[in-house]
């Protein structure tokens, strides 16, 4: 019917690579924004609205709100 259908054969194949670098990508953004270059760690500050809303646990008490309820 004239459709040509342009593309890989094995999409499932070709995902794997390319979400494993965006996720990397991800976590090295989000700890770089954190990284603290005189100690080389990372510093999670109490008060920071983007530590609050990611943090499940502290010292082994949970500590998200999400988890308690």
């Amino acid at each position: 019917h004239g459709v040509k259908i342009v593309g890989h054969r094995n999409v499932p194949s070709r995902l794997a690579a390319d979400t494993s670098a965006l996720f990397s990508r991800n976590i090295y953004n989000f700890l770089s924004a954190f990284w603290d270059a005189e100690t080389k760690a990372p510093v999670f500050p109490d008060d920071d609205e983007i530590v609050v809303g990611v943090r499940l646990t502290r010292g082994g008490e949970i500590v998200s709100e999400r988890l308690k309820g």
